[in-house]
């Protein structure tokens, strides 16, 4: 029995090993670099598989992917190569990829057009720090940091709970790629509003106050905040594997956040009033996620 045993594992892993997905994906980490001008890949990628998830961990040179096993899709790269380096420099490097704040929208927004991130996406955050100077034997990373957060908007509404969105580090010093991700989970429906936004906070403060026990913090009188009106798709999308989420039906919502120690926020279908999301929901099971 045990010799069966362990011809059958032999047998899947060399199925494994065989799969050509996992060459899709290496091939995918390696256009990527080269595409965005990162670095000239090396010919072999390493590739792995997290457990029973979707997700394959690709290793190329320095750069490490998060790739959808099913799709082939990047979900994100970051550059390990530059931990070690970061780590161990004492010096206060003088900047010169983003010497000035007014540089640092235009620098990073073109480096996310290189890694394919739609010019028509809205810069949501930005952050600049430069090298800040430590002692030896402080194993913080000190170095500077450059950051741009954006995402996908629908005629200027932006998407709720799930969103469209990518996330870029750079070091201003030497503009080498620290860490990007990026996800593209949905897609706007068209519809009719017919909920007003006062209407939508009604809604909103019932399905607060009905669920205090379940809201950390939450206080005893609900106090919500101005409406926003944007797309949201059903939160029970959140059941399925995270590699499909992707395209997922979105509609006209008012997202009614409110004043608490955890931002909790419910969104309100702007058509028929129904609630499609509660924050404080998490509808994702540790065995779903990445399935």
């Amino acid at each position: 029995m045990l010799y069966t045993l362990l011809l059958s594992l032999t047998i899947l892993g060399a199925d494994f090993q065989e799969d050509p997905r996992l060459d899709r994906a290496g091939e995918a980490a390696k256009r990527f670099l080269d595409e965005a001008h990162l670095s000239k890949p090396p010919s072999r990628a390493d590739v792995k598989k997290l457990g029973t998830s979707s997700l394959l961990i690709v290793s190329v040179g320095d750069y490490l992917f998060r790739i959808f096993l099913e799709t082939g899709e990047i979900l994100s790269v970051s550059n390990g190569g530059h931990i070690t380096s970061r780590i161990r420099n004492l010096e206060v490097r003088e900047p010169s990829f983003i010497r000035t704040a007014a540089e640092l929208e235009p620098k990073l927004r073109a480096m996310l057009a290189r890694l394919g991130v739609p010019r028509a996406w809205k810069t949501d955050a930005l952050s600049l720090r430069y090298d800040e100077s430590k002692d030896e034997g402080d194993m913080q990373d000190r170095c500077g940091v450059a950051r741009i957060v954006v995402s996908e908007r629908t005629g200027e509404l932006p998407f709720h709970g799930f969103d469209n969105r990518a996330e870029l580090e750079s070091d201003p010093v030497t503009g080498d790629l620290l860490r990007f991700f990026i996800h593209r989970r949905c897609r706007a429906v068209p519809g009719v509003q017919r909920i007003e936004a006062a209407r939508a906070k009604e809604i909103a403060v019932a399905e607060y106050a009905g669920n205090r026990s379940h809201i950390p913090y939450a206080p005893e009188t609900p106090l919500p905040k101005t409406p926003e009106l944007g797309y949201c798709p059903s939160q029970e999308h959140q059941r399925k594997p995270m590699a499909e989420w992707r395209d997922l039906p979105s509609l006209l919502s008012w997202k009614v956040p409110f004043d608490d120690e955890i931002n909790a926020y419910v969104v309100v279908n702007a058509e028929d009033g129904s609630i499609l999301w509660r924050s404080w929901l998490n509808l994702s099971k540790p065995p779903t996620i990445g399935n």
